[in-house]
């Protein structure tokens, strides 16, 4: 994936990724969206800002997005499960 145009994120999302100013996906974006959307568990590394937490985000909601909805299965998940640190200045 080199362009938001080649994520295969869905049409709504390619929507909000516009309107949130992402010109260009970032190296971990990259990587991250292609594996995620491949149906593989993914653990990113990279620098705070690099847009990893987005990474992790647009995949999972085009992922379940597809998922089908029924009585027997609208208990099951979790589908995704995102760790990411919080760093703040006191």
């Amino acid at each position: 994936m080199r362009s938001w145009d080649e994520s295969k994120l869905t049409t709504e999302l390619l929507k909000a990724v516009e309107m949130a100013g992402y010109e260009t996906p970032t190296p971990i974006q990259m990587a991250v969206i292609a594996l995620g959307l491949g149906q593989r568990d993914v653990i990113g590394i990279s620098k705070t800002g690099s847009g990893q937490t987005a990474a992790f985000v647009l995949s999972m909601f085009t992922r379940t997005s597809c998922l089908p909805m029924s009585e027997e299965n609208k208990a099951q998940g979790p589908h995704a499960f995102i760790i990411a640190p919080i760093y703040s200045e006191i």
